[in-house]
């Protein structure tokens, strides 16, 4: 399986005026991708994209073995 995730951080992002509800997408994300680490088996890869760095938006516990391609020249 391959999973393309574009614009994941929009939920939380878009919130920032109410953290409350911003911090309860941040929750709901962590959910989703923790889901997906539980199914390490069966992804072939998993491409995110985003404005913000996935390890400023709290959720890098969800998932694992993430490479950076944002100075990435190739």
């Amino acid at each position: 399986m391959v999973v393309l995730i574009d614009e994941y951080d929009a939920p939380v992002s878009e919130n920032t005026g109410g953290l409350p509800l911003a911090l309860k997408f941040r929750d709901i994300l962590k959910g989703f991708y923790s889901s997906l680490k539980g199914s390490d088996d069966c992804l072939r890869f998993v491409f995110v994209t985003g404005v913000t760095r996935y390890a400023l938006m709290g959720l890098s516990a969800g998932l694992s073995q993430l490479k950076d391609l944002t100075f990435d020249e190739k």
